[in-house]
């Protein structure tokens, strides 16, 4: 996984760190028990595939991230429209 692919999902899974508690990433739900910044520079694997299988999740048929928008999409969506332009305009 690419770096930008980490923290555009990281963003997307997270709604920018709003709330710990809820968060994969989080001190109470990371297996390693330590904040997600000591996560990510000590266990950065773990972090990893906590994003990855978020990832798998939330996209089961695969994803995209959107050439216009740095959003991840189902790659599905894509799939419906011939061009970028013709999604972004639905």
């Amino acid at each position: 996984m690419n770096v930008k692919t980490y923290f555009r999902t990281k963003k997307h899974m997270t709604n920018c760190c709003k709330n710990c508690a809820t968060c994969q990433l989080g001190i109470m739900n990371n297996s390693k028990h330590v904040s997600c910044t000591v996560l990510e520079l000590d266990y950065p694997e773990v972090a990893e595939e906590i994003v990855k299988k978020y990832i798998d999740k939330t996209f089961p048929n695969g994803y995209v991230v959107c050439i216009q928008s740095g959003k991840i999409e189902d790659i599905s969506k894509c799939n419906k429209f011939e061009s970028c332009t013709e999604c972004l305009n639905n």
